[in-house]
């Protein structure tokens, strides 16, 4: 009976053993049950909001998107625009040295031209000079001439009045001795005509 009595006890004993076994893994159970509940209600809310900031990033990234499209278009239309900005510099700056070339080859043109019309003027000058003084020469030899001349004529002018004066003169004494002669003449055939009434 007494062995009875313990294995009873025992199995009592074990029975109560599982009994709060089984409670504690229930409790256990209960518990990690509502832990994951949480873990699972927070990772909900975790996605939630993750799904919402996955939203606003992916909003965000349309607009950077299109801010980046916007800024590339941009870019583009800069670097075209400095390209034809370069391009018609280039082109002036092309026809600028263009044009200086061309200046610069008439502005030589000119002065040789002006050189040449410069030796030109300056040989013209030179016979002009030798003509000037050619002329003075001359000029000088007819100025002498004339003076000589003149000299001459004056010397001439003064021996004809003189010559006048002594043809006049001699004039006189002709005329004077003509009156004379006739005056004897007279006088001769007077005395002859009274020695013949004689």
């Amino acid at each position: 009976m007494v062995r009875a009595n313990e294995a009873e006890v025992r199995e009592e004993l074990a029975r109560e053993a599982f009994a709060n076994a089984l409670a504690t893994m229930r409790t256990d159970a209960a518990a990690a049950l509502t832990t994951a509940r949480s873990q699972r209600d927070a990772a909900r809310a975790a996605e939630a909001h993750v799904s919402s900031e996955l939203e606003g990033v992916r909003a965000v990234i349309g607009q950077l998107r299109e801010t980046a499209r916007d800024a590339q278009a941009k870019a583009v239309e800069l670097h075209k625009t400095t390209l034809e900005d370069l391009r018609r510099r280039d082109d002036e700056s092309r026809d600028a040295h263009k044009e200086r070339d061309r200046t610069q080859t008439e502005c030589v043109a000119r002065a040789a031209a002006a050189e040449r019309e410069s030796r030109g003027l300056k040989r013209r000058v030179a016979d002009l000079d030798a003509e000037v003084s050619t002329e003075r020469r001359v000029r000088s030899k007819v100025e002498v001439d004339r003076a000589r001349d003149d000299a001459r004529a004056q010397v001439l002018d003064d021996q004809l009045s003189a010559t006048r004066v002594v043809n006049e003169s001699l004039r006189r004494d002709v005329i004077t001795l003509e009156r004379r002669v006739a005056v004897a003449e007279v006088t001769a055939k007077l005395e002859e005509t009274r020695r013949s009434l004689l």
